[in-house]
Formats: C-alpha cells, structure tokens, sequence
C-alpha cells in the first residue's frame, strides 16, 4: 500500500478531467432541472475534496477492505453477500442506492455497530452479488429480492427490531417492500420486525423530474480506469463522496477489473451496466410518496436539501406524518459524506420514538403530567 506520488496524481487527474470534459460539454447543452435526487458535477469547478494538505507527501487512495467496517460476511443461499457489523441492539437493515454497493453503509455501520447491529447486502448485479438475471432490476424483482433478505434477517436475529435504511433507488425499493410486507405477510409473526423506516435523499417528485436527464449524468463519468486508486481518486475529486475513508471503502466495490485483449493490461469498469436497467428508473420512484405515507411504522426522510421535497410530502410533513432532517454541506450519498453525523440522526430517532430493542418489549414512560404510559410495539 503507497500514497499516489504528486507526478502520477497529476497525470491521473489530467487523464480523468481531459476524459470527462467531452461528456460535460454534452451534458451542458442539456437544460437540468432545479430539483434532483442525484447532482452532477462539473469537473471544469475546483474542488477543496482530495487536494493535498500543506507539507504531505500526498493522499492515500488505496482501497479500505470491508474487515475495516463489518465484522463479518456471510451468503444467503450462496448468492446475496451480506455484511454485519456489530452483535446488539437494534438491527438497521441497509439497501444502497443503483450502481452502488452495501459499502456504501461501511462508514455508517463503523460509527453504528457500538450500540447497535447493521446489516448491509447488494442487491443483483452489484457488488459482490453472483444471482442470475443480474440486469433485472426490475421494481418488483427488487422488492421480492429485498423481502427475503429481511426474512433472512429476522430469522438471524429474531428478538430484534429491525428498522429499513435505503439510500436513492435502495429508499424507494425498502418502503415497497415493507408496505408489501405489511399488506401480504401480516399474519407472520417476523414482519412484526419491521419497527421504523429512513429513507435517504430521494423524494419522487423531484426524482421523476430528474429521469429525463439521469443518462447524460451516467454518460458524464468516466467509463474505465487504469488503476483502482484512481477510482477512489474520482470519487472523492469529482465530490461524488465527500469523505475520504467512506470513499476508500465503498468505491472499489463498485467496479471490476477487465483484461484488454490487445495489450493484456488490466483496467477497471463500472460493475453496473446503469443505462443498461434505464427501462426500470420510472417503476422504481413512481408511487414513492403514498407508499411512504401509507407504512404504519415510525419514518424519517433524510435529505441533502430542502429543495428535494415535493408538494405532497411537505404536506404531509406539516401534518406531522413522518419526521424531516436536512444537512447541510452533504452530497447525494449523505450517509457517506457525514456518517457520524447520520449515526446520530439515527439514535435521536429511536429515542424520539422510543423504539425498544427487542420488537415485543413493552416501554412504560412518564409523561409531561407524572402519568405512567405504556408504550407497545
């Protein structure tokens, strides 16, 4: 393991601007909407991300491994990989955004697993995922996918509250499959489980907005990569994930080394074809909202930004449906950039609502009036 010396970061970083630049321009010509789930990036602006302190050699952008993050890793019917973190508490089963990974959470779960357990998988083709039919990411093979991790989960942990955590298109995916839970597994003891839902920075509204310009964005990144720490170099240079050690961790996972045939030499892709699943982005966000409402359980709406929320869901806010959290100073993968901060969002959440550990536990509070109130989830 070595820091990238200040030549190779030059010439990697020129090779990467000169390479994104031409989609840019492309995707300039292209009018954005004011409202997105994700944000593009424009290289030709300096970033204060990835630039070399004062007096050091330079930034290490060598991969972190999941070890790091996850106490261990095990395969549900030797195909869905999933990561756990920690061994009490409440369980918060995580589901990452389109084109990323379960590592996404690895930051997360670092700053989770002391008081709680964190479980993370890959939906079908991403990360370490090895299911057949990897390009079907339809909504409903999503969803079916999710439902049986989250019985997988509650038979591993069958005491526990577990809350649904999904990032982007993994949000949108955790809220049908826990109102497909309730509505067609309700006489199952195990979705007795599911005790809270956050959904990380994806709002239908504005996502159904965005679709329309989401293939210029996936076109502006570049396509492949000479060396992995170059991708964790774009990563954190581009402000796609704004904190280093996040980015060491989940931006590996999300490609794969390709041998070219002509030179023998090795070079990194994406691992998901993302314009290759363009017919499903529409099925995976339309709907989000009611669906949303809809779950009877505790919820939180974790945005980068209060220009996210629609007009049903700020609605729905003021009428105290569901509990709003905006941070500042974040990207997309919010949980990424500030995962401490998250952590802690998170806790505050429990305690607001008071969530036991155990589902079938019953709280007794005292109420602003000296009365004893009993609290059964």
């Amino acid at each position: 393991m070595r820091p990238i010396n200040e030549d190779e970061e030059m010439d990697e970083e020129e090779e990467q601007k000169d390479q994104i630049k031409d989609c840019m321009e492309q995707m300039g010509k292209v009018p954005m909407p004011n409202k997105m789930f994700t944000r593009p990036v424009d290289v030709n602006q300096s970033h204060k991300f990835g630039h070399k302190p004062p007096g050091k050699l330079g930034i290490c952008y060598d991969p972190i491994p999941w070890t790091e993050f996850f106490d261990h890793k095990e395969r549900m019917d030797d195909n869905v990989p999933i990561y756990i973190a920690g061994h009490q508490g409440h369980v918060f089963l995580c589901m990452h955004g389109a084109g990323h990974s379960a590592l996404s959470f690895a930051a997360l779960a670092k700053n989770l697993k002391q008081h709680s357990t964190v479980v993370a998988f890959d939906f079908r083709g991403h990360g370490d995922n090895t299911l057949e039919n990897e390009t079907d990411l339809s909504e409903e093979t999503l969803v079916n996918d999710a439902i049986e991790v989250i019985k997988y989960v509650s038979n591993k942990f069958s005491d526990a509250s577990i809350l649904l955590v999904g990032h982007s298109m993994g949000g949108s995916i955790a809220t049908k499959a826990a109102s497909k839970v309730m509505k067609e597994h309700a006489g199952e003891h195990w979705h007795k489980q599911i005790q809270g839902l956050f959904v990380i920075d994806v709002v239908e509204g504005s996502a159904m907005d965005a679709l329309p310009f989401m293939e210029n964005i996936v076109l502006s990144r570049p396509q492949e990569f000479k060396t992995i720490q170059s991708v964790v170099q774009y990563g954190v240079k581009s402000g796609t994930v704004r904190d280093i050690e996040s980015a060491r961790a989940s931006m590996p996972d999300q490609v794969i080394p390709q041998v070219e045939g002509a030179t023998g030499l090795t070079k990194y892709v994406w691992k998901t074809d993302l314009l290759a699943s363009k017919a499903y982005w529409e099925s995976w966000f339309k709907g989000l909202t009611q669906c949303f409402l809809d779950v009877r359980v505790p919820k939180q709406l974790l945005l980068a930004g209060s220009d996210r929320m629609d007009k049903d869901l700020t609605i729905a806010q003021m009428q105290g449906k569901f509990k709003l959290v905006v941070l500042d100073n974040v990207g997309h993968v919010i949980h990424e950039d500030q995962p401490r901060r998250v952590a802690e969002v998170f806790h505050q959440f429990l305690d607001q609502f008071k969530i036991p550990s155990k589902f079938n536990e019953q709280l007794v509070v005292t109420s602003v009036s000296g009365k004893k109130v009993v609290i059964s989830h």
